[in-house]
């Protein structure tokens, strides 16, 4: 079974708080259990929160979307989330680091996700998220 999802958002707060339910129930149509619908949502709205918060300093991408697609293929979950906007640098927390209000999303991304990966080509940012459920 295949189950698309694509959601276009405006780079704001008050957007990702508009879609988490969306992404919420996607992710339970799927077939995943509670946990790991939360985990997995959870990631999802922190990559989306990041790049209002990171990429808008300048204003550049006030104009631009959001967007969120998924596929839900032979039990395994891919989410992209794509943005026009310039490159930004990926910051992995030291260990120290990782006790801080803010900074970890990266690493909780990547102890709860099975892949995650970012790339900046032609002007747009992309973010690649893999979740295989247990």
């Amino acid at each position: 079974m295949s189950l698309p999802f694509c959601i276009t958002i405006e780079p704001n707060v008050e957007e990702i708080n508009r879609v988490n339910s969306e992404i919420f129930e996607h992710l339970r149509i799927c077939g995943f259990d509670d946990e790991v619908t939360f985990q997995t949502t959870l990631c999802i709205i922190e990559a989306l929160n990041n790049i209002v918060e990171h990429t808008d300093v300048d204003g550049s991408t006030a104009q631009n979307t959001i967007t969120i697609e998924s596929l839900f293929v032979k039990n395994i979950l891919f989410i992209k989330i794509s943005h026009q906007a310039p490159a930004y640098e990926v910051v992995v927390p030291s260990q120290e680091d990782l006790l801080a209000t803010s900074g970890r999303g990266w690493s909780i991304m990547n102890n709860w996700l099975d892949i995650v990966s970012y790339q900046h080509k032609e002007g747009e940012n992309t973010l690649l998220m893999v979740k295989r459920p247990q």
